[in-house]
């Protein structure tokens, strides 16, 4: 057992963890809900983003100011990708997104001067800083890793979004990174081996679990089987055998595996609950919890 000590540090730090996870699960809300609400409301009203035609101005007095030849192909450029952008669905910008923000932290690890400063801010153990439950689940040192999460979230997330949009989608995301989070460093301090203290935690894995478990109520869907190639099964089962296995390992393996199987069970369970109660609870009366109906 650890000192007594480091094992109220450690509570404190679960305790500080836990009000910062609380924080961003509320102010997550707040924003996303506000932000759906005026894009349905400009929806309604047919109104042209105030955004989209400051750009359309500006981009035609750039491209009228523009006469050299490297110009020109640089603002024919430029045009190539906002057309590739904006023909892409709401789903694959949000996932987009968020894989070149999980690409961007990558590529930080790859730089020398700057690896005190991830193992600081984007690695979570025990006694980090509360802000690192959430920067840590956009961090990923392998491009194994990283590879494997993402096209994990670009499958799973695709469906999800589809059901949700994107304010929804990104407040799921968002409160299932910091649960999971939260769940490993509880399960760390709580079964108290001294060990444990130094073991940090980084990944997407927990986020992506809750869009995974999500999919378990999807009749439709069926997951195709890695080491049986060719073999789907119901994706309900598919999510149950999982926290079998997490479960498993967690209890029996947790010395030696070096996955965070806390962090994917609290996903897990963050995600299989969110669609049966958080949609009616929250998103059908944020009118009501936002203020706009006074």
């Amino acid at each position: 057992m650890w000192h007594s000590s480091r094992l109220k540090s450690a509570r404190m730090s679960l305790f500080k963890s836990g009000v910062f996870c609380a924080g961003t699960i509320v102010s997550s809300f707040v924003i996303l809900a506000y932000v759906e609400e005026q894009r349905l409301k400009n929806e309604r009203k047919e109104q042209v983003n105030f955004w989209g035609k400051l750009q359309y101005y500006v981009g035609n007095l750039h491209s009228n100011t523009l006469k050299s030849h490297n110009a020109k192909f640089n603002n024919r450029l430029t045009w190539e990708l906002e057309n590739t952008w904006s023909s892409l669905t709401s789903a694959q910008k949000t996932l987009s997104a968020l894989i070149l923000a999980n690409t961007a932290v990558f590529i930080g690890w790859k730089i020398p001067a700057l690896v005190p400063f991830m193992q600081r801010h984007f690695l979570h153990s025990p006694l980090s800083s509360p802000h690192t439950l959430l920067t840590s689940s956009f961090s990923h040192s392998s491009f194994l890793h990283l590879s494997f999460n993402m096209i994990a979230l670009s499958a799973f997330g695709g469906w999800i979004h589809q059901e949700l949009g994107r304010e929804q989608f990104l407040f799921m995301y968002l409160s299932a990174a910091v649960t999971s989070s939260f769940v490993s460093q509880a399960w760390k301090v709580l079964v108290g081996r001294e060990n444990m203290l130094h073991i940090p935690s980084l990944g997407a894995s927990g986020a992506i679990m809750s869009l995974f478990a999500a999919t378990a109520h999807r009749k439709d869907i069926s997951i195709g089987l890695i080491l049986l190639p060719g073999i789907h099964v119901p994706s309900n089962v598919a999510v149950a055998g999982m926290a079998a296995v997490d479960a498993y390992c967690l209890l029996f393996r947790s010395a030696t595996s070096r996955f965070d199987h806390a962090a994917h069970l609290g996903g897990s369970a963050f995600g299989y609950i969110y669609p049966i109660y958080i949609p009616k609870l929250l998103w059908e009366n944020k009118r009501s919890i936002l203020g706009f109906d006074k």
